[in-house]
């Protein structure tokens, strides 16, 4: 993939390597590390397995594995994947796996204590398909497992009618997250600024689920 930086953080074209992995670590510090006691429900990191959605070339999936003790990355893009692993290939707690793009299909059931994903969904240009990748990572969550996933929550009938691509993506509004979460018999425990491109879900898997 040419120039995957750019296209992964799209702060500036030229990017060097420190620059790229500091805006990886401030996004973990800000989305993992200030609630890291209630994603985690208070037990130790370095105890639990994680899938990181959509992990490009690895700008988060480094701080992910300084934080906790297993870090499953997964990305659609086989060229993401072979740089990340590039990138990765000193962290020994690091796995990373090319996916279908709709399913996790080659990691098993209940296998995650935490599942996550950011800024990754938004470029999904058939909201079928978000669906699909959110049932299955309910899947590979172990019960009382919780994931923390970023969505376009548009609920613009203009946005929603209109051609999307893997640039604008596609959205699913409030009340579709709400229903998913009804048909997963998931707790739905935190939704943040519904109705924008930054909408944020947090859910856990009941314990005793199967």
């Amino acid at each position: 993939c040419e120039n995957a930086k750019w296209y992964i953080n799209t702060v500036r074209v030229q990017q060097d390597e420190a620059e790229f992995d500091q805006t990886g670590r401030a996004e973990v510090d800000t989305l993992l590390c200030a609630e890291l006691g209630f994603l985690t429900q208070g037990r130790d990191p370095r105890e639990m397995r994680v899938l990181e959605i959509g992990c490009g070339i690895g700008r988060m999936t480094r701080h992910l594995a300084g934080l906790f003790g297993e870090v499953h990355a997964v990305d659609v893009s086989g060229e993401m994947i072979r740089q990340a692993r590039e990138r990765l290939r000193g962290y020994t707690n690091v796995h990373c796996h090319e996916t279908s793009g709709c399913d996790f299909a080659a990691l098993p059931a209940n296998f995650f204590d935490l599942v996550f994903s950011a800024y990754v969904f938004q470029h999904v240009p058939s909201a079928a398909v978000i669906r699909a990748n959110l049932v299955d990572a309910f899947r590979v969550l172990k019960p009382g497992g919780i994931c923390k996933f970023q969505v376009n929550g548009t609920a613009d009938t203009a946005f929603q009618e209109q051609q999307h691509d893997t640039w604008t993506g596609a959205a699913l509004p409030e009340s579709e997250l709400r229903q998913t979460a009804r048909d997963l018999d998931a707790q739905l425990l935190r939704l943040f600024d519904a109705g924008t491109q930054y909408c944020w879900v947090t859910w856990r898997k009941r314990p005793g689920s199967q």
